[in-house]
């Protein structure tokens, strides 16, 4: 609707903002919000917090917000305001980018014969919990010119929601604290909020928006161990300070290694103790076992593929009257994403795990050309001009790591690395990948 303004809509739009930016000045009636709660998959859904509310903002509130957001970026990245270890809305900057920093970490422990211990933190309610008179302190700490300050201040303060169920909502409230997820500057200020995360030295923090990691190696277990227990100690006497509360209950820990250690104590938040955990940890969409075989993300993202096969049978079938171009693009974009997500990380498992994935693809493109028994899967790829599944993962992994080096991630963390020695193990480098045989 917007698009279609004519050029004095445009400009009586474009006067608004710009009064907005001179007098420092953000309207209230931008400030109303209808949250719709959405539930977290696999949640149950009679507890309230098993949904995740969404704000639904004015339009015109958003356009204004960009052209804020434009602004504030560019003065965060002249600065460096955001801490390197920030992965989360920043440009060239991606899950996987983080992703591929943890394991190599671990794969560099492997070589060097030392065991890895990793926190996984959940922090509760990141969005909802920042602190207003926190955020605007940090925000005039780092500098960042006094009418955006202004504009921000007015942006989080005096905020009103009400909640929409089918049809029906709720009475007007006030927001006191947190800031409107639905809002495209909520995410910066989210990062702002984080920036002063305390780090410890001989202990690497990773951070994908709230997503918290900690995560030490050594070849003395108990040392590593200390290591992470006293950043952790660290980190929750900041959490108290800002208001920020972790879930100890959603907190996991894991331990990294090619041996069998003696397994240390539990590490522990707030005097609540976190066992290890023997099966694999789920980090940012993406099952970590403990000698990095990929084994068990690789068949969770079968069973999730599978999954939304079925959904799509009506369409993709032998007996479907959908022609077959619509039935292959209809994998390609929404079954082989959930393949290879994250591919450039664990392309470097074993074939025969990689062949797993392959076998889902052979059963799709059959059953999309209906080709009968005797036909072999090598002559059904080249009649349909489609690439093997291992095919597939090396050549978003060439691309992913051809693009590294435009990630500032990369020169910080030296992204990208392989074994520079002949490799003990079978868990490699995941650039390894890209070696020929």
């Amino acid at each position: 609707m917007l698009k279609n303004l004519n050029k004095n809509s445009v400009a009586g739009l474009t006067a608004i903002f710009n009064a907005i930016l001179r007098f420092n000045y953000f309207p209230n009636a931008w400030k109303t919000a209808i949250v719709l709660p959405f539930r977290k998959p696999g949640k149950d859904p009679r507890r309230p917090e098993h949904y995740r509310p969404i704000s639904l903002l004015p339009s015109i509130s958003k356009i204004f917000e960009r052209l804020l957001l434009k602004r504030l970026n560019k003065y965060l990245k002249d600065t460096d305001a955001i801490p390197d270890i920030q992965f989360g809305f920043r440009a060239n900057h991606s899950c996987t980018h983080q992703l591929l920093r943890l394991t190599e970490y671990i794969a560099q422990s492997f070589q060097e014969k030392k065991h890895t211990l990793a926190a996984f933190l959940d922090i509760a309610q990141a969005y909802d919990r920042v602190w207003h008179t926190g955020l605007l302190f940090k925000i005039r700490q780092l500098g960042i010119p006094e009418y955006i300050q202004n504009i921000i201040k007015g942006f989080i303060s005096d905020r009103k929601f009400k909640v929409k169920i089918n049809h029906s909502f709720s009475t007007l409230r006030n927001i006191t604290a947190g800031v409107p997820q639905g809002s495209v500057l909520s995410p910066v200020l989210f990062n702002i909020f984080m920036n002063d995360i305390p780090k410890c030295s001989n202990v690497e923090t990773a951070l994908f928006a709230d997503d918290t990691a900690l995560f030490s190696a050594s070849s003395d277990i108990n040392l590593a161990f200390n290591r992470v227990q006293n950043n952790l100690n660290t980190l929750i006497q900041w959490t108290k300070k800002w208001r920020i509360a972790i879930n100890s209950q959603k907190c996991q820990t894991k331990i990294f290694t090619l041996r069998r250690p003696l397994i240390p104590p539990n590490l522990k938040v707030d005097d609540n103790e976190i066992p290890w955990k023997s099966e694999p940890i789920k980090y940012l969409g993406v099952l970590l076992d403990k000698k990095l075989t990929w084994k068990p993300h690789i068949h969770a993202a079968i069973n999730k593929s599978n999954a939304k096969i079925l959904k799509l049978y009506p369409l993709i079938n032998q007996h479907s009257t959908l022609n077959t171009k619509c039935q292959i693009l209809l994998y390609k974009s929404i079954i082989l994403p959930t393949l290879t997500y994250a591919c450039p990380v664990w392309g470097n498992a074993a074939p025969t795990t990689i062949q797993k994935l392959q076998i889902v693809q052979n059963k799709v493109l059959r059953k999309s050309i209906k080709a009968p028994w005797f036909i072999p899967n090598h002559q059904i790829h080249r009649e349909l001009q489609m690439e093997t599944v291992l095919e597939h993962i090396k050549k978003l992994a060439n691309n992913f790591y051809s693009s590294l080096p435009s990630s500032h991630a990369t020169l910080i963390f030296q992204l990208g690395r392989t074994a520079n020695i002949p490799s003990r193990i079978k868990s490699k480098f995941p650039k390894d990948m890209l070696k020929p045989p």
